[in-house]
């Protein structure tokens, strides 16, 4: 979540927003602590206890959004909502590596 967090905030935020979606349940309160012990200010992050937009299974109940193949899955979404691309894994997201991955989709027309 730091190198996420790095990312966010290295980011332009008028062609790309980092959103983190925990899929914990209960009513977020251990979501929101790490949030704040960790000072996340850059990352958006936002729960789905309902698996309404991701799951990791194909059980869920209505079909989630997008599938989780593993903890973590990273999409990336056009401005329109569409997948251009996803990540299953973790990843350093602060590497020049993972820097290039996000630039390629901020650079599609």
């Amino acid at each position: 979540m730091p190198s996420l967090e790095a990312l966010a905030a290295s980011l332009p935020s008028d062609r790309f927003v980092v959103v983190a979606v925990s899929l914990d349940g209960g009513d977020g309160r251990q979501v929101k602590s790490f949030v704040k012990q960790h000072n996340l200010r850059h990352l958006t992050v936002v729960l789905d206890p309902n698996h309404e937009f991701g799951a990791l299974t194909s059980e869920a109940k209505p079909e989630p959004t997008m599938p989780v193949y593993a903890y973590p899955t990273t999409y990336v979404l056009d401005k329109r909502g569409l997948v251009t691309g996803f990540l299953v894994g973790p990843t350093t997201w602060d590497s020049p590596l993972a820097r290039s991955f996000i630039d390629y989709f901020i650079n599609l027309k």
